[in-house]
């Protein structure tokens, strides 16, 4: 993938018209050659005017778009990239900002003429840091999107993420039956596989993030179910051996309790 490689960006959207319009607005103003890229809409059963705003863009030639009954972001992702052209997919979620550079940085990481492209690349997820005060929250916590800015990442947020298509497709895409970090168990498995995922620095993209105290809790509560079915899962991520020893008899011990 010498050259620089043609990019669908696959986006999943519930009831976020006015959040989906400053993306839209995002990537449109990206630096990317434009014949280089196409934007690939899932609306994913809304009901907020959503719908008919995008068929409105889709008639102008300004994104293709992309219709289920909703079934959550997962197969809706999976959805779009079924009808995807690109070599690379490139994934983000209708509450992000891309920076103009964002494409550009990421085919740049695919660009590798005298070696096998990576797999997976991801960039920085940041915060934004005004608005609303969970905004604030989230940014003075600095622990979400933190996977993203390793050289080498476990697993790449979707809210910045791309993969090379045959890698994707290969893979299986995006397992629909999490409700939530559905991008971490696709990160786990093709570590599994020794496939490699890299971060590339320049490919930045902001997260606006909930701004109601119970929207909040209800993206904690999501997040902690899917913990539990990636433990279940990947036990040798979230529940490393203990080393040699006492602790190695007593975790032995407690196993065996439970």
């Amino acid at each position: 993938m010498g050259s620089l490689p043609f990019i669908s960006v696959i986006v999943p959207t519930h009831n976020r018209r006015k959040r989906l319009e400053a993306l839209l607005a995002c990537l449109e103003r990206q630096d990317y050659p434009p014949e280089s890229y196409e934007l690939i809409i899932v609306d994913d059963g809304s009901s907020d005017g959503t719908a008919e705003m995008l068929s409105a863009r889709a008639e102008a030639g300004k994104l293709r778009l992309v219709r289920q009954a909703q079934r959550g972001p997962g197969a809706a992702r999976n959805l779009g990239a079924q009808a995807a052209l690109g070599e690379v997919l490139a994934f983000t979620d209708s509450d992000c900002l891309p920076d103009p550079g964002w494409l550009s940085a990421l085919a740049q990481a695919y660009a590798t003429p005298e070696a096998e492209p990576p797999a997976a690349v991801g960039g920085p997820v940041e915060n934004l840091a005004s608005g609303a005060w969970l905004r604030q929250f989230q940014h003075a916590r600095g622990v979400d999107h933190t996977a993203n800015h390793h050289p080498s990442p476990l697993y790449l947020d979707t809210a910045n993420a791309s993969f090379r298509r045959e890698v994707f497709f290969q893979a299986g895409g995006f397992n629909p039956a999490y409700a939530w970090s559905e991008d971490v168990d696709l990160g786990l498995r093709l570590r599994r596989a020794g496939q490699p995922l890299v971060t590339a620095a320049e490919a930045v993209v902001w997260h606006a993030g909930p701004e109601t105290l119970q929207a909040y809790l209800r993206r904690s509560r999501r997040i902690g179910c899917a913990q539990g079915q990636l433990a279940a899962e990947y036990p040798e991520v979230f529940y490393p051996p203990p080393p040699d020893g006492w602790r190695l008899r007593l975790r032995t011990w407690l196993d065996v309790l439970v």
